[in-house]
């Protein structure tokens, strides 16, 4: 029996509301309309959808996955429903759908009601992200029978399959589609129930590169044995610190079958799934918990950061939004950015000198303070570019002390500050960046700091509307700010005018830290790099996209994370190639945001230091799994794989597999040399190619090489936008050999 099917009473109660269906109003605000109906609402019966009735009689029930959601928010906590003061907030909730822009703000009856529904979801995700990968794959096979049974029946004509073939992203001959079928119908019945269906699909999704693998270790009675298992992991995946006891639990938790799990044996469905779990992914285990030394200065750790965290889209005109905020804390970053200008009552949020739109500072510190550590436990640093009058600064830090005065960390009158303070220190704590007054003093009402204005630092804008503002603001501005003493009192992290690499190491404190446009950062990195390193082991540096970039477009973090740049600031709104290796980056120490920078990176001498020795890094792309698609085409898939160095990007390529984006097989071997593994990033892509075009993303994913497993491993592939896939994967196979360090990363120092 699986773990949906094993229920307790009280779940059972607790959904029973859900299942019967319940009238709720659905609040729709876009920005041309506002629509205001009641629906029906209803899980379904095997809780994996949730189904509401359409606006029209005669289309059929709309549905959202519940493995789609991604949050249920209590109140009227999104953009546009938080204006909307006539639905009472205890009786409205909102279901953020991951990876879109797709929300459904919700009122209920009453406030009982909109628990029971709050509830009911909460748990119903909670029961998803709970269960094996057995059962996931039982429930990714319902949901194609499901999709493909139009008409409800609980059955599937040929028609259909063949239908439902196509959408899975395969072409393959007619007749063999029926040859399968007809040996599936077991009942004669010409359609296919639930359960021949599942034989139907596991007949067509058979893997032969696979079955070979398994059948080099199985023999001839086509099970393995505990010997036989603890054989295949010692060999084939380089696992030196498993014993036997080990794999016999492996193989009783991924054997389908009750009673080979007594007789410690495992079939080919076992091993199968054994490859497709946690332990069979690229990403070693060990990295999906916090599992680095966390009790080093923050200055020794790569912190995940947000720049200009407030934009939802570019940094002209597009909109500010608290969203945009829950959207990058939710993905473990621990670095947000605040532009704060006067507003006309109390201070707003938005990119100064330019047309985007604005929210208060009030909305975005409430939301960061319920989301600061929903991901992550780790300190959370709020980058404010401060640009209010002297009385507005006053409201601002009243407004920083009733929000989240109770989770700031202040920096007392008798501290003698030596070195930052370690993550695991600072747990649930927030730390403010900002200008700060040069000494403590409770006769100061206030003060000049010099001004550095990242939001006007524009260059190249070509919207003549935007230029004309840009220049009559920086016509304004003069070189100096007055500071007021309360806002002042909140900043931990001072932020200072960087004077030089020699200067600096003589006389900043800890605390005091310094921001680099991307072209100064690279700058001091080709011509200082050793010594820009040295001076990042001690104090915090924070480097963010140049002003050209417009359109919110990112930089390569690479050669910043090379220097020791703890707070490499990149756009969250944007997709791309750097964003990938961004997340990729972080996935590490169970992606809380702070990755410990390696040993030579924070040694005096680096000589002194043992290092990763450089190795040959081998892959080869076997096969891949239910790749997604764009289009209702089959598609034509290959792989791209591409690795980050210290110095140099080495890309490979598989050929394209035709018409066949379901289980491709290419068998395709590429080769890397790695020289400094510690800071060596890997991404794999699978594209599709369009002739005459350009090749569309379908899938990637992004880890550090310290982070692949050796052996035969499944990549858990995730969207263009960075969501998970639940069914999508590449099979690969990892080995890794010694190597020679080049001398050029030694003059380079790594």
């Amino acid at each position: 029996m699986g773990t949906l099917e094993r229920r307790d009473r009280a779940g059972d109660r607790l959904l029973t509301p859900l299942k019967e269906g319940t009238k709720l109003t659905k609040v729709s605000c876009s920005k041309r309309r506002k629509s205001v109906k009641e629906r029906t609402f209803r899980v379904t019966e095997n809780e994996l959808y949730l189904r509401y009735t359409p606006s029209k009689k005669e289309q059929k029930e709309l549905q959202v996955a519940i493995a789609d959601i991604q949050e249920i928010r209590p109140g009227r906590n999104t953009d546009k429903f938080r204006d909307m003061s006539k639905f009472p907030k205890d009786a409205s909730f909102s279901v953020i759908l991951n990876g879109e822009t797709r929300i459904l703000n919700l009122v209920a009856r009453s406030k009982k009601d909109a628990e029971i529904w709050i509830n009911g979801l909460q748990q119903l995700k909670k029961k998803l992200e709970k269960i094996d990968v057995k059962e996931k794959q039982a429930m990714w096979i319902k949901d194609v029978f499901l999709k493909a049974d139009e008409d409800g029946n609980g059955s599937l004509e040929l028609s259909e399959i063949l239908k439902l073939i196509r959408k899975m992203n395969v072409k393959i001959d007619d007749d063999y589609a029926q040859t399968i079928f007809q040996k599936s119908d077991t009942k004669r019945t010409n359609v296919l129930d639930e359960d021949e269906f599942v034989d139907f699909y596991r007949e067509i999704t058979k893997r032969p590169e696979v079955e070979e693998i398994f059948d080099r270790y199985a023999g001839e009675d086509q099970f393995i044995t505990v010997d036989e298992f603890y054989d295949f992991v010692r060999k084939e995946q380089k696992k030196r610190d498993v014993d036997k006891k080990w794999c016999a639990e492996m193989m009783e938790k991924y054997e389908p079958k009750e009673e080979l799990c007594q007789k410690k044996m495992m079939t080919l469905d076992g091993f199968m799934f054994f490859l497709l779990s946690d332990e069979g992914s690229l990403l070693h285990p060990r990295d999906v918990a916090v599992y680095q030394d966390m009790m080093q200065p923050l200055s020794h750790y790569f912190i995940s950061s947000s720049h200009n965290t407030y934009l939802l889209e570019d940094q002209l005109k597009g909109p500010s939004s608290v969203e945009a905020y829950i959207s990058a804390l939710q993905k473990g970053c621990r670095c947000v950015e605040l532009d704060v200008w006067d507003g006309s009552e109390e201070p707003v949020i938005y990119h100064g000198h330019t047309l985007t739109s604005k929210i208060l500072l009030r909305d975005a510190l409430n939301v960061i303070r319920d989301y600061a550590f929903v991901t992550s436990e780790y300190p959370l640093i709020l980058s404010f570019e401060n640009h209010c009058s002297l009385e507005q600064q006053r409201v601002m830090a009243h407004i920083i002390e009733t929000t989240i005065g109770d989770f700031l960390y202040r920096l007392s009158r008798q501290e003698d500050v030596k070195e930052l303070p370690s993550p695991e220190k600072l747990k649930n704590k927030i730390l403010v960046k900002g200008k700060k007054l040069p000494a403590f003093d409770s006769t100061t009402q206030g003060g000049d700091v010099s001004d550095e204005d990242e939001a006007g630092d524009m260059e190249d804008v070509e919207d003549e509307e935007v230029q004309k503002q840009l220049k009559e603001n920086k016509e304004k501005k003069a070189k100096t700010i007055k500071l007021a003493k309360e806002f002042s009192d909140t900043v931990y992290l001072s932020s200072k005018h960087f004077n030089g690499i020699e200067e600096e190491m003589g006389a900043r404190k800890p605390f005091e830290m310094s921001s680099f446009t991307e072209s100064k950062a690279l700058d001091l990195a080709k011509k200082s790099g050793q010594e820009f390193a040295r001076y990042n082991s001690l104090f915090l540096s924070r480097m963010y996209p140049a002003g050209w970039r417009t359109n919110s477009s990112n930089y390569d973090p690479i050669p910043m994370w090379n220097v020791g740049a703890q707070i490499v600031a990149l756009n969250f709104q944007t997709d791309g190639e750097e964003m990938d290796v961004y997340r990729g980056r972080f996935l590490e120490n169970g992606n809380c945001g702070y990755v410990l920078k390696p040993d030579f990176m924070l040694a005096e001498n680096n000589n002194s230091v043992k290092r990763e020795q450089p190795f040959h890094l081998t892959v080869l792309i076997i096969s891949g799994q239910q790749l997604p698609t764009s289009s209702s085409d089959v598609t034509d898939p290959y792989v791209k794989v591409t690795m980050y160095g210290t110095d140099v990007t080495i890309e490979h390529k598989t050929e394209v597999v035709k018409n066949n984006g379901f289980n491709p097989v290419w068998k395709c071997q590429m080769s890397f040399d790695v020289q400094v593994p510690e800071l060596s990033v890997m991404r794999f892509e699978v594209r599709d190619r369009d002739v005459g075009s350009k090749d569309d993303l379908q899938a990637q994913y992004s880890l550090p090489v310290m982070c692949m497993q050796e052996g035969y491993h499944h990549v858990m592939l995730r969207s263009p936008e960075g969501n998970e896939l639940s069914s999508s994967t590449l099979f690969v196979h990892v080995s890794k050999t010694r190597a020679k360090r080049t001398s050029t990363e030694d003059e380079n120092g790594g």
